[in-house]
């Protein structure tokens, strides 16, 4: 029986990339309904052209706070999964 390489999996992309990663139901639920808000938002704010360079500076500051976070906990999920290993080698 071949080991499993964990390792190899993520450096042929089959596992640890967002690719991978599998939305739920809930999550393209919210997703569908913030689209629908956005829009909605967007026509309210159409005509003004302040508005439209605020909310969109606005929207790529949380964007970039969002892939920052995601950034940090897929880090802090990585070293707990580390940690979590060297739990069961030391058994």
């Amino acid at each position: 029986m071949k080991n499993y390489s964990a390792i190899s999996e993520m450096y042929y992309g089959n596992r640890g990339n967002a690719e991978n990663i599998t939305t739920s139901i809930q999550e393209k639920e919210s997703l569908s309904k913030l689209i629908e808000i956005e829009n909605s938002f967007l026509k309210v704010i159409s005509n003004d052209e302040t508005l439209l360079d605020v909310y969109k500076k606005l929207q790529d500051e949380q964007n970039n706070q969002l892939a920052l976070n995601f950034e940090t906990a897929y880090k802090e999920g990585f070293r707990f999964g580390f940690l979590m290993a060297m739990d069961i080698l030391d058994t």
